[in-house]
């Protein structure tokens, strides 16, 4: 019954919804790869699909659910571009959009129903129902995966679905599904170091390098097709000029809002130092993140806890750090961080703490709610919509100035780094009494 009700909420918000870059992005991939047969990784189709810095097999999904669509007698409606530079171009027709989210729907209740499987065997159907409403009726990932037509939440299923089967001792489906969340999107190599230290591990290093060649192996086969079309744009998507924050120090809700503070005080130049580190800043995070997931697991017990964990830590290293922290980002922890939490009887302030930071952010300074996931109906009742949103007078008053921007999001960043720091303590405290 929950379930039903919770695919209900999605479907009723889905056609309507959606965010002004994701889902504008998600349409183009896939109406130049299924209308023209175009590359989109090469110019002029990626700027005219706005920013997509990730493996194919989003296009591969979207394209399907494109061709689907112009399959049913749902055609029509109004095409308007979206102003940026170049404009973005969106087809306002509403079944088409649900369409292109019906894998993102699919995925976000899947998630629901492992949580529920995995946190049932141990802890009860009480227990595991408590983490599956956490899921599916939680705000922040209903306004993620269900309006936004951010995709995140397939990487993260594919990954569950990792830990899951390595545990059980699977390691080939383990692997395979570990190539698939690589596959979709890259942040997936957040969780590559502590699933192949668990390998490591249990059976040894020969095992544990198959592993790690399946898994990589994988992504590459989904993303030959484009390795061969054009292998230096399809690389060029990966690199540093392509993706977010571009030349800004950072954004979102970034942990380095708070550093730079600091270090302003200090009266250090962080123009300068940002500078210095700006070519190599994602691999060094990437490394400290992996670096510090493995160690956690191998000095660990062989539990699905330990895999759980492993996850988690990795991903909130790369929060601590990453120049970058948007709100749907919390989807990559979100699915581990609630198993984990059931499975090791801790506070459930430790799930609700994070979703309620990041839910403040989402209202009070993206004012997700009201404009920014609203697209569809935005783009032809703009006038309607804005004589709404400027009838409240805080949501009015707030763009007024840069500063008080800044402040919010520095605010947000600071709450939700001291919540990371706060679990990675609590964590690292509980390995060294076991040790």
């Amino acid at each position: 019954m929950a379930l039903t009700i919770g695919l209900a909420i999605r479907l009723a918000l889905a056609p309507f919804t959606g965010q002004g870059s994701d889902l504008p992005t998600t349409y183009n991939i896939a109406r130049y790869t299924v209308d023209e047969g175009a590359n989109v990784y090469v110019e002029p189709y990626r700027s005219l699909v706005d920013i997509f810095c990730y493996p194919p097999l989003w296009i591969y999904i979207s394209s399907l659910m494109y061709l689907l669509w112009k399959a049913t007698p749902f055609q029509g409606g109004e095409v308007f571009a979206i102003k940026m530079n170049p404009p973005i171009l969106l087809l306002v027709n509403y079944p088409m959009i649900l369409m292109l989210k019906l894998p993102i729907i699919a995925a976000d209740a899947l998630v629901a129903l492992l949580l529920y499987q995995v946190v049932s065997e141990v802890r009860g159907h009480r227990a595991g129902f408590t983490a599956l409403l956490i899921w599916f009726f939680n705000p922040v990932g209903i306004a993620i995966n269900a309006m936004w037509c951010a995709f995140d939440v397939l990487t993260a299923l594919a990954a569950l679905l990792a830990c899951v089967y390595l545990y059980r001792g699977s390691y080939a489906k383990s692997a395979l599904l570990l190539g698939i969340s690589l596959s979709i999107k890259q942040h997936a190599l957040l969780f590559f170091a502590p699933l192949a230290a668990y390998v490591l591990k249990r059976c040894g290093w020969r095992k544990a390098l198959s592993y790690a060649a399946l898994s990589i192996l994988v992504p590459f086969l989904v993303s030959l097709p484009y390795l061969a079309w054009d292998l230096s744009a399809y690389l060029q998507a990966f690199s540093r000029k392509s993706m977010p924050p571009f030349d800004e120090i950072c954004w979102g809700f970034s942990s380095l809002y708070f550093v730079n503070h600091v270090l302003w005080l200090l009266g250090v130049d962080i123009n300068a130092l940002y500078a210095a580190i700006m070519d190599v800043q994602y691999y060094l995070i990437t490394i400290a993140a992996l670096s510090i997931s493995a160690f956690f697991v191998l000095r660990s017990d062989s539990s699905l806890e330990t895999l759980l964990r492993g996850c988690a830590i990795s991903t909130i290293v790369f929060y601590l750090t990453s120049p970058l922290m948007n709100s749907n980002y919390l989807i990559w922890l979100l699915p581990f961080l609630i198993a984990e939490v059931f499975l090791a009887r801790r506070r459930l302030l430790y799930v609700l703490a994070p979703l309620t930071i990041v839910l403040m952010f989402m209202i009070f300074i993206e004012t997700i709610f009201f404009r920014a996931l609203i697209v569809p109906i935005y783009l032809p009742h703009g006038d309607a919509v804005d004589a709404v949103y400027h009838s409240f007078e805080y949501w009015y008053y707030y763009p007024n100035t840069d500063s008080e921007w800044l402040r919010g999001r520095g605010l947000s960043a600071f709450a939700f780094s001291a919540y990371c720091l706060a679990y990675l303590f609590a964590l690292f405290r509980e390995l060294r009494k076991k040790a």
